[in-house]
């Protein structure tokens, strides 16, 4: 039932389209917080809880990408490293701009202020806030608290892979990061986000998941079995796993415990399932372009939100009537702005890195042989 970790293997050729769309449904979550769904819906949601949702998620998916060449050695820390940026950098870069020009024109920060913070954004590192410890560590673009913390368990785990090769040894630290996440959970801080303070709390709350999502990917060798064909009963199994999400997402707010219980059991089960449907079905280019879009929407959504907030909070919560049709046609305007970001900018950029990468591993080849 558990396959040995490491294990030799081929390049993966396996694309999850449904978890491709699950990742899309999550970063429209995210966005729909921040912009004050709770004014449409009558509550605050839980749709914080996405970000734990593309932490067992990206597990899942590096684990089925790099594992067993970074198990084997057969890719080292280093090339890996330099693939990820390559991956997620383009649009962190983007991101962060847009935050700082928001705040040079409209955010009422001081020059000094935003280069401060530049630097540190660009680095990937949070800023400091010793004299105010509960102030953002992100305050460019306050999402970038969870991929910088992404970022660092994906290298972590990517530098003791080979060590985790053997099933005992991943089981063991599997278990100690899921203690740790009970331990946050305790401490009352299994929503930290961007807070100075709450960065070593936000760590752990990302690394339990990701191990788990290297989890779940290793557990049942069969769940790439399911590539071909397609059918009303995938398709409805499908929309089915997103409507579960979607309903975890959008739900009030939960004690704890149950929001723990999503994190390591249902979110998991989801992913689970998702990712034994196959790639092709009628809804396959919807996945695709959820899944496209999301990374864009999720970096570049925080500046945009902070510019419509002083006018959209105020028609939201005073003109009832108008809030939901409102609130659509906003969502859609940034998803529009998300998918052109993607085309015009990520997708590009993209491709010309990969093609650079290539020619220096070509060049470097030779002097390894």
């Amino acid at each position: 039932m558990f396959a040995p970790f490491g294990k030799p293997g081929t390049a993966p050729t396996r694309h999850f389209v449904v978890l491709d769309g699950l990742r899309g449904i999550a970063a429209i979550a995210v966005m729909a917080l921040h912009l004050k769904v709770k004014f449409v819906l009558g509550y605050r949601p839980e749709a914080g809880l996405a970000v734990d949702f593309f932490f067992l998620l990206s597990g899942f998916v590096i684990a089925h990408a790099y594992w067993a060449r970074l198990a084997e050695r057969r890719m080292s820390l280093g090339t890996f490293v330099v693939v990820r940026l390559a991956r997620l950098y383009p649009m962190m870069l983007l991101g962060n701009l847009i935050g700082a020009v928001y705040f040079l024109t409209l955010g009422g920060k001081t020059m000094t202020q935003v280069a401060g913070a530049t630097v540190f954004a660009l680095a990937l590192v949070p800023l400091p806030r010793l004299a105010d410890p509960a102030a953002s560590a992100y305050p460019l673009n306050g999402a970038f608290w969870s991929l910088t913390h992404e970022l660092a368990t994906n290298f972590l785990l990517a530098a003791m892979a080979p060590w985790l090769g053997r099933s005992w040894r991943f089981i063991a630290f599997l278990a100690i990061s899921v203690v740790a996440l009970i331990a946050v959970a305790q401490a009352g801080r299994l929503d930290a986000t961007i807070a100075w303070q709450d960065q070593a709390y936000a760590f752990f709350r990302a690394l339990a998941p990701f191990v788990l999502g290297i989890f779940l990917y290793r557990l049942l060798p069969a769940h790439t079995a399911s590539t071909g064909g397609s059918g009303l009963a995938a398709t409805g199994t499908g929309v089915l796993v997103a409507l579960a999400l979607a309903a975890v997402l959008f739900m009030p707010i939960q004690p704890t415990w149950i929001r723990l219980g999503a994190v390591l059991v249902l979110f998991p089960a989801i992913i689970l399932i998702a990712a034994r449907l196959p790639e092709q079905g009628p809804l396959t280019a919807l996945w695709r372009w959820l899944g496209a879009v999301s990374f864009p929407v999720y970096a570049l959504h925080v500046p945009f939100v902070f510019a419509l907030d002083p006018w959209l909070t105020p028609i939201l919560a005073r003109h009832a009537p108008y809030a939901t049709p409102l609130f659509v046609l906003v969502i859609a305007a940034l998803l529009a702005l998300a998918t052109l970001a993607l085309r015009l900018y990520d997708e590009p950029i993209r491709r010309w890195l990969k093609r650079v990468l290539a020619r220096r591993n070509a060049v470097q080849a030779p002097a390894r042989t």
